[in-house]
């Protein structure tokens, strides 16, 4: 069995891209899949999934669904809601601590935004 290669959004895209020049100068979509080397199951796939996207937009749809499964992990998965109330109170505090408080490995595991004082005078 071959080895499966992990792509990209960005090669993504431009494997669609290139898939869908070759079939408008006439080729067919079986022949620009093995030229591409992908199947064309996995063609279709990524057509359900990508197609339209520009390069930017696929990247920021990987990010998106990044913060959304750590989301899911960290918070949801360890939460039981008694009301939709509770829930966005509670979300709304995950979020200020994630994005402000929690430190990150991207980042030497350092907070995003250091807390600051404000001097009072």
């Amino acid at each position: 069995m071959a080895q499966r290669k992990k792509h990209t959004p960005e090669q993504v895209v431009n494997l669609l891209r290139q898939i869908e020049v070759d079939v408008a100068n006439g080729k067919t979509t079986s022949q620009s899949c093995k030229e591409a080397e992908i199947t064309e199951q996995t063609c279709y796939r990524w057509r359900k999934g990508y197609g339209g996207l520009q390069v930017n937009q696929a990247r920021r749809l990987k990010e998106l669904e990044s913060e959304n499964a750590k989301l899911r992990d960290e918070f949801l998965n360890g939460e039981m809601f008694y009301s939709i109330q509770e829930m966005r109170v509670l979300a709304e505090r995950w979020r200020i601590h994630y994005n402000t408080i929690r430190p990150h490995s991207s980042l030497s595991y350092c907070p995003p935004t250091p807390e600051t004082w404000m001097a009072t005078i």
